[in-house]
């Protein structure tokens, strides 16, 4: 969170990471915010990968360490989308 240096795809996928668990900000229409928050992920991942020539799958690599990390900050109405979260990543790991 607080790192002046290492693997810029590290920010991408932590901000990947905050746009899939994040929750709307209150008085928010949860399903209005799902549905924009999905557009505006998709569309963010899109346009980084065009622009820095990098695939999903080096993206995601940083996933799970990002996730894992992220879990310190122990920020408590995050707590369960991050640990299925980080089943779901885990799984993957395993598989391949």
């Amino acid at each position: 969170m607080t790192a002046a240096g290492g693997d810029r795809l590290t920010d991408v996928a932590r901000t990947s990471l905050i746009l899939q668990i994040g929750n709307p900000p209150p008085g928010l229409s949860r399903r209005l915010f799902e549905v924009v928050r999905d557009v505006f992920h998709t569309q963010y991942l899109k346009r980084y990968r065009q622009l820095r020539h990098v695939t999903r799958d080096e993206i995601e690599t940083w996933m799970l360490p990002v996730a894992v990390a992220r879990t310190l900050e122990d920020i408590p109405n995050e707590r369960q989308a991050l640990a299925a979260l980080i089943e779901s990543l885990m799984t993957r790991v395993q598989s391949n």
